[in-house]
């Protein structure tokens, strides 16, 4: 398209405008779900305090669901937000990372970055494509995107960004960048300005800044030097909204300075986000033009950072999924805080019962009828009597009549609200199987169901605890990664090719009457089917060398679980004050820091340790050997507060009165 011309830009216009996505059929079932059974179920149940949150969250995930479908070439794969001043460099950055000059971004010491863009490695490269505010992609072609800066923009009487918010990018890229999303964003320049198109660039910029899992924040060497005060209150804004948010600052043209300047310049920086508070993974010196670096601060390198990002995406499945289990978690314990409520309030009106039964039983002794119906004449007359003779029968049938009505009532709410939990449960279920199936066709490992947990030394036991877990004494552990829920009945189904035995039976419920051997029988067996290693033998005995799944040694389980201490217990376990006497699905309730759930109540679970006192020795990667004893750890849905705990031992050969369960690990 010509858009110097009024025609070439009335063809953009209208095209924009009558662009339409395509449909989705997994999009148009979540939406199905979230339009008809999820409203149907809010209809009739009124546990949950903040319904309007609620429904506004699952709208976002419907949203976000829609956005990636319509463009998952850009959010399959992991994204680096280019963001500062102007004339920093980012554009020249981004444009010497591609193979050929094809298509470039724009450069200039005006500000050309007029629409963000989103930059990937793609089949369609060279290319240029709109996406509009409907979410249907517009091919611009190279020509017609190279018109677009901000001189473009003005020509028009309305914001064409309204209609157009952004555009993706396909270039040519080495492998090294296969898997990553540049966004190039405005430039931000902190003076004030009445252009009312550069004056909002600064709130685009947060907007796109918001979407990429690192920001790099450039610098040029050859105006700044250094990170200015705007530039401090720009990254301190983004890390309000963002806390999480990865920052790299890239000192760009560092061919103009001197490797002892270079030096003053990255410890000076270093110094800036130090004073300020702001948390930085690097600072890099680094020349745009000659494609090399000069040095660095921090714990990576730019092409350690370039390593690392450059794998498939699947965070934003995680993200969405933990998005929906969170908002049907509090529908969910909310459902079950009425069932307790009302079955607690019916057992203390069954006691009230049980008082006023024998109650009665005491009238009907002492009194006969006669002596009944002189009290009943002394009541109508007001002539005083006894306590006793105050007591009437057919007062005391009104009263057990009412309780015996209002009890029903409770058992029928109780009924209820474990109805309405059951179809939460459900929905909650179908919503998450309708995004892993967006997800279907990326290349999944069992991986993305285990959470990282970091090498490092904690203090194992409690000095003011029980017995069992004196005396406290420091222990390190190695980095591993750990299953992130319990392992299901359905999980169980599909490895050992036979259905568990369990006490209660739920697909999404965790196994709950496994014997150690078993657990190992699952381990060696899932590491088979996936080429690993087996870290058992014949007898049980495990290697902590081997690289397949086994289960966590007491000092791993405890080391993972520490920040549920941090968690009231109601809110992360489920157990004796709310389970209802049975267990449940996994990942309802709250997930500790490290990602991981149900590891306090619900079943306990194994370790792969036998029965040992703890001494005040030291410890690195301790495993006790045992034999038909085994300790377990969590508590269950049975168990009181007490066991419910971080700490707490016990110590099982075999399921019985508590029910187990387990989890896997597995080397990093």
């Amino acid at each position: 398209m010509d858009f110097q011309s009024i025609e070439g830009r009335f063809d953009l216009i209208s095209t924009l405008l009558a662009a339409q996505p395509e449909k989705n059929e997994a999009l148009e079932q979540f939406q199905s779900l979230l339009e008809k059974d999820y409203m149907e179920y809010t209809k009739i149940d009124d546990a949950l305090s903040e319904e309007a949150g609620a429904l506004l969250e699952l709208q976002g995930i419907g949203r976000d669901l829609a956005l990636f479908i319509r463009n998952k070439d850009v959010y399959s794969k992991n994204s680096i937000a280019l963001a500062g001043g102007f004339s920093s460099g980012k554009s020249t950055f981004c444009n010497n990372l591609f193979c050929s000059r094809d298509i470039t971004l724009p450069v200039s010491i005006n500000p050309e970055t007029a629409i963000p863009a989103y930059v990937i490695s793609g089949e369609k490269a060279p290319n240029a494509f709109g996406l509009t505010a409907s979410g249907a992609s517009v091919e611009l072609g190279v020509d017609s995107y190279k018109q677009m800066n901000h001189e473009f923009l003005k020509s028009f009487v309305f914001n064409l960004k309204d209609l157009m918010p952004s555009v993706v990018i396909h270039a040519e890229m080495p492998k090294d960048f296969e898997h990553i999303c540049f966004i190039d964003t405005p430039g931000y320049n902190s003076a004030q300005t009445d252009d009312s198109y550069t004056s909002k660039d600064r709130e685009t910029s947060l907007m796109f800044i918001r979407q990429a899992k690192v920001l790099f924040w450039f610098i040029g060497l050859d105006v700044t030097g250094t990170l200015t005060d705007s530039d401090v209150d720009f990254l301190q804004e983004v890390l309000r909204e963002s806390p999480d948010k990865r920052i790299v600052i890239v000192c760009n043209k560092a061919e103009n300075r001197s490797e002892d300047d270079l030096n003053k310049v990255l410890d000076h920086i270093v110094d800036i986000l130090d004073d300020n508070e702001i948390p930085y993974e690097g600072v890099v010196a680094y020349s745009s033009r000659k494609k090399r670096s000069y040095g660095h601060r921090g714990s990576k390198s730019l092409d350690e950072f370039f390593t690392e990002l450059n794998r498939q995406n699947t965070d934003k499945k995680r993200e969405l999924q933990k998005r929906l289990k969170d908002v049907f978690r509090r529908h969910i314990n909310a459902d079950a805080d009425r069932i307790q409520e009302s079955l607690e309030k019916a057992k203390s009106l069954n006691k009230i019962l049980l008082h006023f039964n024998s109650l009665m039983t005491d009238v009907e002794s002492k009194f006969s009828d006669e002596a009944a119906k002189n009290r009943r004449e002394a009541i109508r007359t007001g002539k005083k009597s006894s306590a006793a003779e105050n007591l009437s029968q057919e007062s005391i049938e009104l009263i057990v009549k009412e309780i015996t009505a209002l009890k029903l009532n409770l058992e029928k709410d109780a009924a209820k609200y474990r109805e309405n939990k059951d179809m939460a449960t459900a929905l909650s279920e179908k919503m998450n199987s309708v995004v892993a199936d967006v997800f279907k066709d990326f290349a999944e490992t069992t991986d993305d169901d285990y959470v990282s947990v970091p090498a490092g030394s904690f203090t194992m036991g409690d000095d003011q605890g029980v017995k069992d877990v004196r005396p406290a004494h420091t222990v390190r552990v190695n980095a591993f990664k750990m299953k992130a829920t319990l392992v299901t009945q359905a999980e169980w189904r599909n490895v050992m090719g036979v259905k568990p035995m369990c006490k209660f039976a739920g697909d999404s419920l965790p196994v709950d009457q496994v014997y150690f051997d078993e657990a190992v029988a699952y381990c060696n067996k899932l590491s088979v089917a996936e080429g690993l290693e087996p870290c058992y033998d014949k007898k049980g005995t495990c290697d902590l060398s081997k690289n397949g799944y086994r289960l966590p040694t007491e000092a791993e389980w405890e080391y993972a679980a520490l920040s549920f201490a941090d968690i009231p217990l109601s809110e992360c376990a489920w157990y004796k004050a709310n389970a209802n006497g049975q267990t449940q699905p996994v990942s309802q309730k709250q997930d500790n820091a490290l990602g991981l759930y149900d590891m306090l109540g619900n079943v306990y679970e194994w370790t792969n340790d036998g029965w040992e006192n703890y001494s005040a020795k030291n410890d690195d990667n301790p495993l006790v050997l045992g034999d038909e004893d085994h300790v377990i750890r969590g508590g269950c849905f049975s168990s009181g507060e007490s066991s419910c705990s971080v700490k707490y031992r016990n110590l099982a050969s075999e399921p019985g009165d508590v029910l187990i369960g387990f989890r896997t690990v597995k080397k990093v």
